[in-house]
């Protein structure tokens, strides 16, 4: 995620996530991976304030 200080548009990262059934689910780093192809960019633009 980053955030451009000019606009205040901020663009976060979304991805599909999958459980690996092999590992310990207290192993919350290997418990997840990311699904391939499933990576999104999104664009948030700060609300108007009205002045």
């Amino acid at each position: 995620m980053t955030l451009n200080p000019r606009t205040g548009r901020l663009y976060p990262v979304a991805a599909d996530l999958r459980i690996n059934e092999s590992v310990d689910p207290e192993d919350y780093h290997r418990r997840y991976s990311v699904v391939p192809g499933s990576a999104k960019l999104l664009f948030l633009d700060p609300a108007p304030t009205g002045h």
